[in-house]
């Protein structure tokens, strides 16, 4: 009898797994997904089984070494996590090592050691077959609640995800107390220590209900008759900036199916894909109305601010609010600094980093121009760089100048705090302030602030994020300011201030639906999801020419490759926003893929992309890495 091992370690994605011989000694005892020993180079390590066969093979035996030691009887990992293991790795371009390793409990022999057999005492649950997922969308807190209520009927495992590490306690006090004590709390931030024990207990079945970030996904479910997404249009989702580049939503649906588990995606604001997949019955849904809300914004028009002589970034509308004293005012924008960027008005010129070529933000403490992303700083200029004109503007408004602004107008009136990445120390020091108080801050401040205890929310300058060259803009700003909706308590006032208020994601705000009818027309003409599916590959070279000759070698490699594939395109190479940046010239090809074939397709692609090369299905963005 051979095994074929799984080493959780980093190994060629050619070789996900080693053949080894099973001793006879051995071949009565072991199983798939047994933890066991097995002689690797000069050493003994760990590996995991996954298959085991008993027909011939191209390997002699003679040429293979056997398995050591059975170092735990009872299965560590069952047939649906492994094969969802492997499909994650197909998927993703990931060594199937490496997600084993990132992702299976702590190897300590001496822990391991408290690992018994004695608590397996349940049968094994009925095979189950996948069904459509389905879109639950809620219309108030009150509404979500009665939803996890419901999974008190639920006798399996329970995978309840959510975006972030804060959302993990939010939803833990939603669950019904009844619930609470078969909770376990899991995320990324989670220790070694916890990690350790709260894996076991779910392998031991003491505990059935996980609520957790995406790495969650790989705890070792036996039973899991029930995933819920929390929030699936978050796109906190997606993780961009290492392998596997995993998007929560895409390893749901393969998990479930391994599983058999109902997927259910919850919502007050769903994703446009989710959405129109509801809406062709490919997703099962509870209705596709969606709610208002209650904490609907004041639109204020800047136009005419302009129009009656106000040049400041202060509304009168939000002067007017403020003279009102409320306790707490949550004063958001989307770039720290003082000026979003620094042009020309005769000529057009911007400041822009030498490194990056993104724009410069204006700080005026230091009286200098700063690239917030490679920290690149160079000092103020009051004369145009390339006509020389004195006419040098600053546009937008940033984190520092609303900061000074507010402090010399309201400072009598409101402590005033700044939350964003340069100033850390400040994200819990306004909870124990006192008194009115105005937290002016980025999307950091955003997950740290109490939304229950905001009385005033400003959208500062809600255009910044419009003019993004990327697909999602739309859709990020809409799910930034329906999230707001949903936070803020009943007797909260909400102002958006913007120059733009005939962009169809305002307009939608007091008509949600037309939101998503309008991004489907735009989305459909582009051929963008939900149309198609996007992967996007991209690699970084020392030298532009570098990088430009293997981008063009992978283009026409896989053009070749799926020239007789229907309806896939293969678009590229492009330089990406900014080309340069962590050191590196950047080049980005881009797949359309049909729905129908978008998990083939992808594997394929994946198959067929050097190791060198960054694979990241269903991205975010497309042109900037993040």
């Amino acid at each position: 009898m051979r095994a074929k091992i799984v080493l959780p370690r980093r190994m060629p994605r050619s070789l996900p797994y080693l053949d080894y011989l099973v001793p006879k000694n051995l071949t009565e005892k072991i199983e798939v997904g047994q933890l066991v020993l097995v002689p690797f180079r000069r050493q003994t390590v760990f590996g995991v089984v996954f298959s085991l066969e008993n027909g011939k093979s191209s390997v002699p035996e003679k040429k293979l070494k056997e398995i050591q030691e059975i170092v735990i009887t009872a299965p560590l990992l069952s047939n649906p996590e492994l094969k969802f293991l492997e499909e994650i790795s197909a998927f993703y371009a990931t060594s199937l090592g490496f997600i084993l390793k990132s992702n299976l409990l702590p190897l300590k022999k001496r822990k391991l050691k408290d690992l018994t057999l004695q608590t397996f005492t349940k049968p094994k649950p009925k095979k189950r077959e996948f069904s459509a997922p389905l879109l639950q969308l809620y219309q108030s807190p009150t509404e979500k609640q009665s939803f996890l209520s419901a999974l008190k009927k639920t006798t399996g495992q329970i995978l309840i995800l959510v975006p972030n590490v804060r959302n993990v306690e939010e939803l833990y006090t939603l669950l019904p107390q009844t619930l609470q004590p078969e909770c376990l709390q899991f995320s990324s931030e989670t220790s070694d220590k916890d990690f350790f024990e709260a894996w076991v207990k779910l392998w031991r079945e003491e505990k059935r209900i996980v609520i957790g970030t995406r790495r969650a996904l790989f705890l070792p479910w036996k039973n899991l008759e029930t995933i819920v997404m929390d929030n699936e249009a978050n796109p906190d989702y997606k993780s961009w900036d290492m392998a596997p580049r995993l998007h929560t939503k895409d390893a749901c649906l393969l998990l479930a199916r391994q599983h058999g588990s109902q997927l259910t995606f919850l919502a007050f604001t769903p994703s446009v894909d989710t959405y129109y997949f509801a809406k062709q019955k490919v997703y099962r849904s509870n209705g596709l109305e969606i709610g208002k809300g209650q904490g609907l914004p004041e639109i204020v028009d800047f136009r005419n601010e302009r129009k009656m002589g106000n040049y400041g970034f202060l509304s009168e509308e939000l002067k007017k609010a403020l003279d009102k004293k409320p306790q707490n005012v949550f004063v958001f924008l989307n770039r720290k600094g003082s000026f979003n960027y620094v042009g020309c008005r005769d000529c057009g010129y911007v400041e822009r980093c030498e490194t990056c070529r993104r724009t410069l933000s204006y700080h005026q403490k230091e009286n200098q121009l700063v690239c917030n992303y490679c920290h690149l700083v160079k000092p103020m200029t009051t004369l145009c760089p390339s006509c020389s004109s004195m006419n040098v503007a600053m546009y937008g408004v940033g984190t520092e100048l609303a900061e000074n602004t507010l402090q010399k107008d309201y400072g009598k009136n409101y402590a005033i705090f700044r939350l964003d990445s340069e100033n850390p120390e400040e994200n819990e020091k306004y909870l124990s302030q006192a008194g009115p108080k105005i937290i002016i801050g980025t999307q950091i401040a955003w997950d740290v602030i109490k939304w229950n205890k905001i009385d005033l929310l400003v959208f500062l300058d809600a255009d910044t994020p419009l003019f993004v060259p990327e697909y999602k803009t739309n859709e990020n700003l809409w799910f930034l300011i329906r999230d707001a909706i949903f936070r803020l308590n009943p007797g909260a006032s909400f102002i958006l201030q913007t120059s733009h208020p005939d962009h169809m994601v305002f307009r939608s705000i007091y008509a949600p639906g037309a939101f998503y009818e309008e991004e489907l027309k735009n989305r459909s003409s582009l051929d963008y999801p939900p149309v198609s599916y996007l992967v996007r590959l991209f690699y970084g070279a020392k030298t532009a020419p570098e990088s430009e000759r293997e981008a063009l070698r992978l283009t026409t490699k896989l053009n070749t490759l799926t020239k007789d594939l229907k309806g896939l395109k293969i678009l590229g190479p492009l330089p990406m926003y900014p080309v340069y940046q962590d050191l590196q010239y950047w080049q980005v090809i881009i797949a359309k893929i049909p729905y129908s074939n978008y998990k083939k397709y992808t594997k394929l692609l994946a198959e067929h992309t050097p190791d060198t090369w960054k694979f990241d299905p269903n991205p975010n963005t497309l042109l900037t890495k993040d």
